[in-house]
């Protein structure tokens, strides 16, 4: 049975009911909505720091998985702006057709699951500093940790926000 989650990092000064998640398929059709201000769909670690981890555990089969499915990561501004402040893919590069960002061509993360990958394995950010530049994206092998920083993961200065996106095959919960 494949659980899936989503993580967002957050430094302060980011209030998380004005951020969402909306996931993408390949056409660059918006095929769900997530707000992390939602405590039904998140839940929140800090683990005595500055930046918090919020996690969004996914019932199998919620996040497609390519090629070229994305995540836009989404601050509302005010009721009628929005602003995109990330916007990922896996699995190949999708333009979006409708929804905040609409017209933006998406990030490649560069490295993907097949379907052989071991249980307990994900997609993650690993490096040291406070930015989303400072990081790179890796394979997790049985090293899956949701809810906290990955394996090599070091936040160093006030991170800003990040986007995971990660699937673990059974659980426990890893990233």
């Amino acid at each position: 049975m494949c659980a899936q989650f989503v993580e967002v990092v957050a430094g302060p000064g980011y209030e998380k009911a004005s951020l969402s998640l909306f996931l993408y398929d390949r056409q660059g059709k918006v095929y769900n909505t997530i707000s992390l201000g939602d405590v039904g769909s998140f839940t929140y670690s800090q683990d005595g720091s500055e930046y918090i981890v919020c996690l969004a555990t996914l019932r199998a089969g919620s996040l497609q998985n390519g090629p070229a499915d994305g995540i836009a990561l989404v601050q509302d501004q005010t009721e009628l702006n929005r602003k995109v402040l990330q916007f990922l893919s896996y699995q190949g590069v999708l333009t979006a057709t409708e929804g905040p960002a609409i017209g933006l061509v998406s990030t490649d993360i560069g490295v993907r699951e097949s379907n052989n990958y071991p249980i307990g394995s994900s997609l993650g950010l690993t490096g040291t500093g406070g930015y989303y530049s400072d990081f790179k994206w890796t394979q997790f092998s049985r090293a899956a940790s949701p809810g906290r920083l990955n394996p090599g993961q070091f936040i160093t200065q006030q991170i800003q926000l990040s986007v995971g996106m990660e699937e673990v095959k059974q659980p426990p919960w890893a990233q």
